[in-house]
């Protein structure tokens, strides 16, 4: 793209590249909200996802030294 601000023919312009890829990063910002409030549910119910570990934490019964 050539800019009038010069009389380069061979002057490209970055900001058009630039703009374009802060509107892709603005355009998908929805969908990675999305998909991470997607990903909290699916924890949240156990839905397609599978437990790899479990940690069992264990506290002293008072009742049994009475």
């Amino acid at each position: 793209m050539l800019t009038c601000a010069t009389k380069n023919p061979h002057f490209i312009d970055p900001l058009p590249r630039i703009d374009s890829r802060l509107q892709f990063v603005y355009e998908k910002t929805p969908l990675l909200n999305a998909i991470s409030h997607s990903a909290d549910l699916m924890f949240k119910h156990g839905v397609g996802v599978r437990v790899r570990a479990t940690y069992t934490i264990q506290t002293v019964d008072e009742d049994y030294f009475s």
